[in-house]
């Protein structure tokens, strides 16, 4: 037997209470004599029958147990201050197990205490057994009782423990009760046992503890469940280690068919036993050759059975045989199962069987093997008369308090010998951490562009469950200060405001990009128990503005990760040039030039309204082109002439507006049909026109224009640079958008991006690649990567767009 806690996992093993840190290296913490830790408390016969269990509510460790006094004996229960146990006190309680008339069982014996605990109360079942005197006939089982505990005041020094005598009797069994454990936050407790009043037993009985975490709780039921009907166990397993001991025949005891453990959560009862069944795992049919582990899901609200199944193996000969199974579920709704198996060539193995919350009712997965016993002789001859070797049924499977997924299911082994032949064995308990599938396999982010400069951005996570992975949160019923919850990170300076889980493949993120930087960013998110899941390149940050003409003839901006343009006003004529104005801190910020109804030049940015860039008289006929190189802002348009005009002026700082004095125009000569480009190449300020033969043309500021036999364009075009790559678009005759590279040795040849453009066009140069702006069908904007479709923006707009990455 053994329980996980926050910290650390404890075991009641071989007559001691051992403790072991949970993490490697699992330093022992703890070790007592079981008698020396109850001392006075139990009677001085002696103690029996551990039970531990952690309860992460109130951040305690549990145990019970029972003195062995021959009659009129005592449920005994400790309880620590702390869920530390190096440094833990205890406070302990013996239970009188009887009363003192014969309906309350006096002169009878309790046997085999099966604990079980919710945020209410502490459930424990006991055999009631005959000895010599009043409570006849000797060595007889009677029936069984319930003792309900108000857990509140297992927490003080007076104990408040209601007792159900004589709550059921088994007719052809032992029908031992078993108490329920849940974290779950409930109003009833329960307690379950396979009903032994029918042979086959066909039925699991249940019964519904009311008001436990009062001083006056009540008893409802039983409550019958069908199940398949089962006959019991085969009678001992015999093991590899029987076969070479001095009595080969006399196996390992499966005890009965009682319930070992059981636990509720989110509204179903789960627990599992030990059966006898044939080659088809038939427990009520044919000759049942070989030990079983049977299991159950029960949903409370009825109750009825929702699903069960059969740990068996179905070979015809040379056949494995289960037993002593626990089962444990996590907050998710994967199961585990913890058992032995051997047979006759085979030394008993620990390990686990599980299913996934999405596997088809009934299904189970392999066995997993984790401890595999010496290949010593087993024989406790200390367990004589009985017909078989006693094997205790130190089973049980647990589950983490802190992260509500990872169960430690503790099994026992033979660990070789410990004296002669035939005598003393050594045999131990070995715990084996189960951990739960990872978290679901990132698939998609909506958006999955984000722009920088948001303190709070909401991001919905799609994943994919693969083999049972999915994203889990802890509910808030789990109030041990242990508690983990879903995290996330996002690499590049993204801050992660908060995490909300939906479902195992969805979540929602809460981001910050205030300071972050433009770019592919990776998303790491981390389950509660510590597994996580990367991907790459997930998510795109991006800086940008949009600039378009509405239909009001103002101007509309779109920023990235928007999903709505913005008014910002004004009355133009042509398309914005939009132009990223760096900071000594963050991402860039956008700067709106556009051409008024005047054909004055007026900027602005997201801060400042509209303000002339450069008095009339202007040389600007309609939409004008800037760019920040090197500390220097360059502004060209198409003069009144239809000549290139520029102007230079120091770029503006922090939310300043920049101006330009009418002095500072200058003719670069040409012949235009459209308003320019102006960026870096190579460096260099750099001029795009289009020609009256509509194609390209460019020059810098001391050399001529240079012809370049592109497809031909129409409209204005657009040109933007990004380390040592500049980029080039317009829109083609063919009404498609065509660009080209240039990374310092001649631009590239032009490639269509297709599309069914109705002006000019707009690129934003981002880390991750350039992001093509265009005005398109609708009169909505439309954009496109080189390796993406053409999507919407929408808005309602004229004479083209204007885009920069920030």
């Amino acid at each position: 037997m053994g329980a996980v806690g926050d910290t650390q996992f404890l075991f009641s093993v071989n007559g001691r209470f051992r403790a072991y840190n949970k993490t490697s290296p699992h330093t022992q913490i703890f070790d007592m004599a079981q008698t020396s830790f109850w001392g006075s408390t139990a009677d001085v016969a002696g103690v029996s029958d551990g039970h531990v269990r952690y309860d992460g509510s109130t951040q305690r460790w549990f145990i019970t147990e029972i003195d062995v006094k021959n009659s009129d004996n005592h449920i005994l229960l400790a309880v620590s201050s702390k869920s530390d146990l190096s440094a833990a006190t205890w406070t302990q309680f013996a239970i009188p197990a009887t009363g003192g008339t014969l309906l309350t069982d006096s002169g009878c014996f309790a046997d085999y205490d099966t604990p079980g605990i919710d945020q209410n109360g502490i459930y424990i079942g006991a055999n009631m057994f005959g000895v010599t005197g009043t409570c006849v006939p000797a060595n007889a089982y009677m029936h069984s009782n319930l003792y309900v505990i108000q857990k509140s005041s297992a927490l003080t020094s007076t104990l408040h423990v209601t007792p159900f005598y004589n709550v059921v009797k088994g007719l052809f069994e032992v029908e031992t009760i078993q108490g329920v454990d849940s974290v779950d936050s409930m109003s009833t407790g329960y307690a379950v046992a396979a009903k032994e009043t029918e042979t086959p037993s066909a039925h699991l009985s249940i019964w519904q503890i009311n008001n436990p975490g009062t001083t006056s709780p009540t008893l409802s039921g039983p409550t019958d469940v069908a199940i398949n009907a089962e006959n019991g166990v085969l009678g001992g397993v015999v093991s590899a280690n029987n076969a070479v001991s001095a009595n080969p025949t006399r196996g390992m005891d499966d005890l009965d068919d009682r319930l070992y453990s059981a636990t509720s959560r989110n509204g179903h009862l789960w627990t599992a036993h030990n059966v006898a069944v044939d080659s088809t795992g038939n427990s009520n049919g044919g000759t049942r050759t070989r030990d079983a582990v049977r299991w159950y899901d029960i949903t409370t609200a009825g109750p009825a059975l929702n699903q069960s199944g059969t740990v068996f193996d179905g070979a015809s000969s040379g056949f494995l045989q289960y037993w002593m199974g626990t089962i444990m579920v996590s907050g998710q709704g994967h199961a585990a199962i913890g058992l032995n198996r051997a047979n006759s060539s085979t030394v008993v193995q620990a390990g686990a069987v599980g299913r996934l919350a999405g596997d088809t009712l009934g299904a189970l997965g392999a066995f997993s093997l984790f401890q595999t016993s010496s290949t010593a002789a087993y024989d406790d001859a200390s367990f004589s008369p009985n017909p078989t070797n006693r094997w205790g049924d130190y089973s049980y499977t647990s589950l983490d308090p802190c992260d509500d997924q990872t169960m430690w299911t503790t099994q026992e082994f033979v660990a070789g010998s410990a004296g002669p032949a035939g005598g003393l064995v050594d045999w131990g308990v070995a715990a084996e951490k189960l951990q739960a599938p990872p978290p679901a396999t990132l698939a998609s982010a909506s958006p999955s562009v984000i722009a920088t400069g948001q303190a709070n951005v909401s991001v919905v996570v799609t994943g994919t469950s693969v083999n049972g992975s999915g994203f889990y949160d802890t509910p808030s019923t789990l109030t041990d200060p242990c508690r983990k919850r879903i995290t996330a990170t996002v690499s590049g300076g993204v801050t992660v405001n908060s995490v909300t889980y939906t479902d195992p493949t969805h979540i929602s993120l809460n981001l910050s990009t205030a300071g972050a930087a433009s770019g592919f960013r990776n998303l790491t998110v981390t389950n509660p128990d510590g597994q996580a899941i990367v991907a790459n390149n997930f998510l795109n940050v991006q800086a940008y503005a949009v600039g378009a003409v509405g239909t009001d003839n103002g101007l509309w901006v779109l920023h990235a990760g928007s999903s709505n343009f913005v008014s910002d006003g004004g009355v133009l004529v042509g398309a914005p040039a939009v132009v990223a104005v760096p900071q000594t801190s963050g991402p860039a910020s956008p700067l709106y030039i556009a051409t008024g109804s005047d054909h004055a030049l007026y900027v602005r940015n997201d801060v400042q309204g509209w303000h002339s860039l450069s008095p009339a008289p202007t040389y600007c006929i309609d939409n004008p082109a800037g760019a920040v190189i090197a500390g220097t802002l360059y502004v060209a348009c198409e003069g009144q002439d239809h000549a290139l005009w520029h102007a230079e002026t120091a770029a503006p700082t922090g939310t300043n507006l920049p101006t330009v004095s009418v002095n500072s125009w200058h003719s670069l000569g040409g012949s235009l049909i459209a308003g320019p480009a102006v960026g870096s190449v190579a460096g260099t300020p750099t001029y795009l026109v289009v020609g009256t033969d509509q194609h390209i043309y460019s020059r810098d500021l001391s050399t001529g224009f240079t012809r370049f036999a592109w497809a031909a364009c129409i409209g204005h075009p657009a040109l933007a640079t990004f380390g040592s790559t500049a980029y080039f678009a317009c829109h083609g005759t063919d009404n498609a958008v065509w660009y080209a590279t240039n990374t310092g040795s001649g631009w590239s040849a032009a490639q269509s991006l297709g599309g069914a453009v109705t002006d000019g066009v707009g690129i934003a140069a981002t880390p991750s690649g350039p992001i093509f702006f265009a005005e398109g069908a609708g009169s909505a904007v439309y954009q496109r990567s080189i390796s993406t479709n053409w999507t919407s923006d929408g808005g309602q707009v004229s004479f083209g767009v204007g885009a920069s990455a920030l």
